[in-house]
């Protein structure tokens, strides 16, 4: 199999049989993905963690079941994976009940789309 990766490019992955604290590693094409040069590798890890985390929270456990105008409550929805958990939340066209430490971080979850936030301090 060919990949349009070539050495020296920033990826990111997620892969159970390949070490990750290395600073250079193989891995095997398909669980490599590319990160955009004026990305930073950490964040560029953090947001795959946080995506695949949000998207298995929303595909694989209750979530699925749920129909689009159903209510969903995301805690710390102002957070990096609560924040993706929202947003894809939204796409499926649920309603977004979020819940946040402070006030800020309820009015930045209200910014992404949540319906309704709620602090929790």
């Amino acid at each position: 199999s060919s990949s349009s990766f070539v050495p020296g490019d920033k990826v990111v992955y997620v892969h159970p049989h390949c070490g990750s604290y290395a600073e250079l590693t193989a891995v095997p094409a398909h669980a490599a993905v590319p990160v955009p040069r004026d990305m930073s590798l950490e964040v560029a890890a953090a947001a795959l963690v946080g995506g695949t985390t949000a998207q298995f929270l929303l595909e694989d456990t209750v979530a699925p079941k749920l129909a689009p105008g159903e209510v969903i409550v995301v805690h710390a929805a102002a957070g990096a994976t609560g924040q993706l958990l929202l947003r894809l939340a939204k796409h499926k066209g649920l309603v977004v009940v979020a819940t946040g430490s402070t006030l800020d971080r309820c009015g930045a979850a209200l910014k992404l789309g949540a319906d309704v936030a709620v602090p929790y301090d």
